[in-house]
């Protein structure tokens, strides 16, 4: 019987970098482009793609990778104008939270109120 090497076994991993998926998204669409494109200019399969922007741990050099591809990419005349930076997708979300009454029904139809 072969003996198994235990100690392998038991070291951690190594953690890894979480990247924000809220400023991925917006770094895709200031380019015009998607998970897949980048997955494909990084060299880097797209799950692995996937599973960053879901808050998964990626090694050192699929941030390297990652990072270099996005920085090949140019950027979209005008598309900063259009899609919504991370900071305010959260600021965003939050303040309608706060500030739009509970909806009232009636007979059966949405009567929140006009925004300002």
């Amino acid at each position: 019987m072969a003996k198994t090497d235990t100690l392998s076994s038991t070291l951690p991993r190594k953690s890894g970098v979480r990247l924000d998926s809220a400023r991925i998204d917006f770094e895709l669409g200031i380019r015009g482009v998607n998970q897949r494109t980048l997955a494909a200019r990084a060299g880097i399969p797209e799950p692995t793609m996937s599973r960053a922007r879901h808050g998964r741990p990626v090694s050192e050099r699929t941030l390297r990778r990652i990072t270099e591809a996005l920085l090949g990419i140019p950027l979209m005349i005008g598309a900063d104008m259009l899609v919504l930076a991370p900071e305010k997708k959260t600021v965003s979300a939050r303040s309608l939270a706060e500030t739009v009454p509970p909806t009232t029904e009636v007979h059966g139809l949405d009567a929140r109120p006009e925004p300002l």
